[in-house]
């Protein structure tokens, strides 16, 4: 699971339904949540991390936390009440699994999105935007709300194809990365160089709960399955990676 998803969803789940569904819906939300990620490799343990965070909802730009977007289609798009499709261009931060290789890049792409009555189906196709792997990535994702008074439970299952190069970037682990972390003292991984794409599943559940008209608490967690090209790495011991995360938002 990438850091960038898993806030994301924060971001998205903290406007409020009741305040959603007013004529004038908050286009702000700022807040904190913390992040607790298990590190798929065998030499490094978990993390405990807090972020602040800032969203915005505007008619067509919009700011997820580490996403920013542009959407090319509106809610006055949909033909039914029962189907509403958005489409959007987008930017995220992405980050390296572990803590030990600390790097940050950016991708672009795109984003479909179709709410209907079963839930909301999203496809995503986003491409290294930096010119450091050159890899992509392509995704499915299925996903629903469950509303119980002033709780909302979001389960979702994605499943995700990453390209050999970004396969690569992800999850290898290269002499020069190898020697620096020797150089700095640091873990120590294996050098590892996948040889082909791979396939990653999530299945993840989201818990927000409206503490006032304005203030939403968030709970997150999710487990994102590797593939045999990533286990094949002789420094990762686990098929999964396991982030749980508590946030509090303010939106206006």
């Amino acid at each position: 699971m990438r850091p960038h998803h898993l806030l994301a969803a924060a971001f998205l789940a903290s406007e409020a339904p009741e305040l959603a569904a007013q004529d004038a819906a908050p286009k702000w939300s700022v807040g904190a949540i913390g992040l607790y990620e298990a590190s798929p490799f065998a030499a490094e343990g978990s993390e405990l991390e807090a972020f602040p965070f800032v969203a915005y909802r505007g008619e067509r730009f919009f700011i997820e936390g580490p996403m920013l977007g542009y959407r090319l289609t509106t809610e006055d798009n949909s033909d039914t009440d029962e189907l509403e499709l958005e489409v959007s261009i987008i930017a995220a931060m992405r980050t390296l699994p572990g803590e030990s290789r600390n790097k940050i890049t950016a991708d672009i792409g795109i984003i479909a999105e179709l709410e209907t009555a079963l839930g909301e189906f999203e496809l995503m196709a986003l491409h290294d935007a930096t010119d450091t792997s050159n890899g992509i990535e392509v995704s499915a994702e299925y996903s629903r709300d469950i509303q119980f008074g002033k709780l909302v439970v979001t389960p979702s299952v994605e499943v995700a194809w990453q390209s050999r190069k970004l396969t690569n970037y992800l999850w290898g682990v290269t002499t020069e990365q190898n020697a620096k972390m020797i150089s700095d003292n640091k873990t120590i991984l294996p050098v590892y160089t996948p040889n082909s794409d791979t396939w990653v599943v999530e299945t993840n559940i989201m818990a927000r709960y409206q503490l006032a008209q304005q203030w939403m608490l968030v709970g997150l967690a999710g487990v994102e399955f590797l593939g045999s090209t990533v286990t094949d790495n002789p420094g990762i011991n686990k098929d999964h990676i396991f982030e749980a995360g508590l946030g509090l938002t303010y939106s206006f």
